[in-house]
């Protein structure tokens, strides 16, 4: 089962997701983003190379538990210049993530991995005004 909390401010929207190793569930993701981008007046390739990061991002990081049945906790925030995702995992190994995450750089754009609390976090940034 999956859980989804929005938040809805004054400066920024937020979306949290913790969903299973489902990649239909990743359609919900897009979907979450294309709303973000309407309101940011984001240009409609702007927002397709974000959608296809957050499913590659998806996807590959459920490649990185090879086969696990783990959770995987997504974070999506959107400020008045950009969309922020952060993907949030509890194993797999931190160099299949980061050479994985070299290939985004051309749909967002800036991308991290770090660890925190023992958590890989992968993080996608897309500025609404930017291609």
């Amino acid at each position: 089962m999956s859980a989804w909390w929005t938040r809805v401010g004054s400066s920024q929207t937020r979306t949290e997701i913790d969903a299973d190793n489902d990649p239909r569930l990743a359609a919900a993701l897009g979907a979450i983003l294309e709303q973000y981008a309407c309101r940011l007046e984001m240009k409609v390739d702007t927002l397709r190379k974000l959608q296809i990061a957050a499913q590659e991002a998806w996807q590959n990081v459920w490649q990185s538990f090879n086969g696990s049945s783990a959770k995987l906790h997504i974070d999506c925030e959107e400020f008045s210049d950009r969309i922020e995702m952060t993907f949030r995992c509890s194993g797999g190994p931190d160099a299949e993530i980061e050479a994985f995450a070299a290939g985004f750089k051309a749909k967002v754009d800036q991308v991290t991995v770090e660890k925190r609390s023992g958590k890989t976090e992968l993080k996608l940034i897309k500025y609404a005004a930017r291609n």
